[in-house]
């Protein structure tokens, strides 16, 4: 009898509750997918664990949770605990349903409640989990929209008070309406006698198009602040330059090109990837605005096709809202030959959707308005030209023939130059360089590298995409291309576990659509 209770007490764990009789729970259940368990419970031996931070019926749901091994439909009272106990105890596939069933919400939200919920929780997150990726779904679906302004309202009333971090994410949220904003600074500035450390960063992170579009009325704000009695002498400075600088921007001309021009952006693909759970709602990102290319949309399908499939009927749908969008929306086109690599690479896959895939992209192929004709395309092979782990960036160089009627007499090779850079972790933006220093820099840096680049090329008129070599279970090997960086979703995903990869090189297929810019 004894032997048996120690071994019913080896076995299980006493879970000790906030205001409530303990729970004796086995202990298999909390550590089978969570090495914080498995170290408290395995390696140190401990018999109890203390969940008295979190409410006792949150804790109910949590274990029951791990019993079903899904999250489910919860009640929304129920989110943030559940959310703060997948993350204090690293269980990854409570992690990602919390992040897929907030998603949800996201799309579902209509009302100001909702939205409101939404909000604070990604708030709560973002402050006290230090996680931006529910704040950015948020940003993402209602940023700049009017639907939200009540949020900010609520949120800059109180300037002075509010987290600095959220300022930030409050900027985003409100997009173009850089009234409220004034209204905001105004109010703070007129109660006070000094520049509050909140009111200086709003200022310094706004966007100096707010600036531009009234400038004189920012200028009458500036006189207000530099009078403040008790302003300190660091944020007078800061206060000069950021006149000086909304000044320089309205003097400069307004069309001159930045220096550096997006190709690709993997942050934004990244909100889009989570904002898309099926076809449909790809057609709606292309509507609104959020996708400018079908290189985007064959991501996005990539990424909805590994979970889900849709009917001939749905993707005959999907089609002629894509065709009647992309007349309408003037989306970039895809390299033909990048659609039948991909194509060639998902006939080696042993996922179960990657026939209803090859369908759909073998559609999307033949039809011109989706992509372009190999006759079209001119496909560039990329040099590195530096890589610099400290900088997180990569500089590659392209030649080409010189891309005007006339006799090009400049020194060196014409061509251009990208730069892709890692913003944070698995996102990277890969721009195109239009500045002649820079140009001039890098050829007296490497004396094999004189480029000089003609401004009637543009981002939009570049595909950019990456070919590595894999190598299959099987010992089949095969060149494979990707559209997105670093995630490599199709010889990850779509390819059979054991596959080995090597980077081969970068690519650019330029020219490659009927709505040029910059000609």
């Amino acid at each position: 009898m004894e032997q048996e209770l120690e071994a019913l007490q080896e076995s299980t764990t006493v879970i000790l509750l906030q205001d409530s009789d303990p729970l004796c729970v086995e202990t298999t259940l909390l550590t089978k997918c969570s090495r914080v368990f498995r170290f408290i419970l395995d390696e140190c031996q401990f018999e109890e664990e203390d969940l008295s931070d979190f409410s006792p019926d949150s804790v109910r749901v949590f274990l029951t949770l791990l019993d079903d091994g899904k999250l489910g439909e919860i009640e929304d009272n129920m989110f943030r605990e559940i959310n703060k106990m997948a993350v204090a105890f690293e269980i990854a596939w409570l992690q990602e349903e919390c992040r897929e069933w907030f998603r949800k919400k996201i799309l579902a939200a209509q009302n100001e409640e909702e939205k409101t919920f939404l909000f604070e929780e990604s708030y709560f997150i973002l402050i006290k989990l230090k996680d931006q990726y529910y704040m950015k779904m948020f940003v993402d679906q209602f940023g700049g929209s009017d639907d939200v302004n009540f949020i900010l309202s609520k949120y800059l009333s109180d300037l002075e008070n509010l987290d600095i971090e959220m300022i930030y994410p409050l900027l985003q949220l409100g997009g173009d309406n850089s009234e409220i904003f004034y209204k905001t600074i105004c109010d703070s500035i007129r109660n006070s006698s000094h520049l509050g450390k909140n009111v200086l960063y709003l200022l310094q992170n706004i966007n100096i198009r707010y600036f531009q579009a009234n400038l004189q009325q920012w200028s009458n704000l500036f006189d207000e602040i530099v009078e403040l009695p008790d302003i300190s002498v660091s944020s007078l400075r800061s206060i000069y330059t950021l006149s000086n600088e909304a000044w320089r921007a309205v003097s400069s001309d307004s069309s001159k090109e930045e220096s550096t021009k997006t190709i690709y952006d993997g942050n934004k693909n990244m909100g889009l990837l989570y904002m898309c759970d099926d076809i449909d709602d790809i057609v709606r990102a292309v509507n609104d605005g959020k996708i400018d290319s079908m290189g985007t949309v064959i991501i996005l399908l990539m990424r909805v096709l590994q979970t889900s499939s849709s009917s001939h009927d749905e993707i005959d749908q999907f089609i002629s809202n894509i065709e009647r969008l992309c007349e309408k929306k003037k989306l970039n086109r895809v390299p033909r030959q990048i659609i039948d690599s991909i194509i060639s690479t998902l006939e080696h896959s042993d996922k179960e959707n990657a026939k209803h895939l090859v369908s759909l992209l073998t559609r999307l192929q033949r039809n011109t308005l989706f992509s372009s004709p190999n006759r079209e395309n001119n496909i560039l092979h990329g040099v590195t030209l530096r890589k610099d782990s400290i900088l997180t960036l990569t500089e590659w160089m392209f030649t080409l023939k010189h891309s005007t009627s006339r006799k090009c007499t400049q020194p060196g090779k014409c061509g251009f130059i990208l730069r892709e850079r890692l913003i944070r972790e698995n996102i990277t933006v890969v721009e195109l360089v239009t500045d002649e220093e820079l140009y001039r820099d890098i050829s007296w840096r490497f004396s094999d590298a004189a480029v000089h680049y003609h401004d009637n090329i543009s981002a939009r008129d570049l595909c950019v995409y990456w070919v590595w070599t894999v190598i299959l279970p099987n010992g089949v090997v095969l060149d494979t291309i990707e559209l997105e960086l670093p995630r490599c979703r199709l010889s990850k995903f779509w390819l059979p576990p054991g596959t080995k990869r090597e980077f081969k090189a970068a690519y650019v297929a330029y020219n490659v659509s009927d709505y040029m810019v910059a000609k």
